[in-house]
């Protein structure tokens, strides 16, 4: 045990975003433990090395209350259809409120928006082709097109534009939400097809070969030419089932532990394979049985009860 003194930032190891939390390189003077030890004893005490971890405390029912009552004070600095980000603009200096709230609205929310954000129970199911046409394709074909408005605004540049990382004629690469476009290990980008006619992962065959190699290629060069960051430095893959459905690739830095669920068993499909399996087999993708996960309360969950895939 080092004692309570006074401690010296060396450096800063390692910032968490997503956690909030920082890890720090700090030393202690020796002779500040031990202020009895003579001076004369070394002329130069040795410094005692130490990691120092902060975590920002979590919300509390009374902060939550305050920074909602505050609402009408926010500051916008984002808006794409339904969605909105906000932060506390003057608010911030504010000491009955949290430290750095950044806030997303999704407004109005309907039944799935607050199904993917509440506590719920997750399964993994083997989704077969029988299954897929069975379940999973009539829910997809029940979504209103509507829900995909906000894709189709950054497509057609009526939203987000001065955020594009990079686009051509295959694809835009945007900043996803959950990143604050600074921080190079919780980098996080997706890159949205301009074709409509492809919903998801079950839709790819050969013909979309180049379609695919373009993505990778081109996006992983885009981030290296923009923030520095190598193709060994990142994940690129689909998720499987998809949290919207038009395809779109995601590109994630791997060297920090931000985000980890996102590229989880039963989720994430690496690009790299994909494009592997198409090569193999020009129709893998409807031939072959695909584990998912299926929270509790997802909308497509009916649909596999129905199935006898949930009790």
């Amino acid at each position: 045990y080092c004692g309570i003194m006074e401690w010296q930032k060396q450096r800063v190891l390692q910032f968490q975003n997503t956690t909030k939390s920082v890890f720090v390189l700090a030393t202690q003077n020796q002779q500040q433990q031990n202020p009895t030890t003579s001076t004369t004893a070394s002329l130069t005490p040795p410094a005692t090395p130490a990691v120092v971890i902060l975590n920002a405390k979590p919300f509390t029912d009374e902060g939550v209350d305050r920074v909602l009552q505050l609402a009408p004070h926010w500051r916008q600095y984002q808006n794409n259809d339904k969605y909105s980000k906000f932060d506390l603009g003057s608010l911030a200096s504010d000491d009955a409120l949290p430290v750095g709230v950044d806030i997303s609205v999704i407004c109005p929310a309907d039944a799935k928006d607050i199904a993917k954000y509440s506590s719920q129970k997750f399964y993994l199911l083997r989704e077969t082709p029988e299954i897929y046409r069975a379940a999973t394709l009539p829910f997809v074909q029940s979504i209103p097109s509507s829900a995909l408005q906000w894709v189709y605004n950054i497509l057609e540049h009526t939203a987000e534009a001065e955020k594009i990382v990079y686009e051509n004629d295959t694809f835009v690469m945007v900043p996803d939400s959950k990143w604050n476009g600074q921080d190079l290990d919780s980098l996080y980008t997706l890159a949205i097809v301009h074709s409509r006619e492809i919903a998801s992962l079950r839709d790819l065959n050969d013909q979309h070969l180049p379609m695919l190699r373009d993505i990778l290629n081109n996006g992983l060069e885009a981030l290296h030419t923009k923030y520095g960051m190598h193709r060994n430095q990142l994940r690129v893959f689909v998720h499987y089932l998809p949290s919207f459905w038009h395809l779109h690739v995601h590109f994630a830095a791997h060297t920090g532990t931000a985000f980890d669920s996102n590229w989880s068993v039963g989720k994430a499909i690496l690009l790299e394979d994909i494009i592997d399996n198409i090569e193999r087999d020009g129709h893998y993708y409807q031939r072959t049985a695909i584990t998912i996960q299926v929270g509790a309360q997802h909308p497509a969950s009916p649909h596999y009860l129905k199935a006898g895939l949930l009790e």
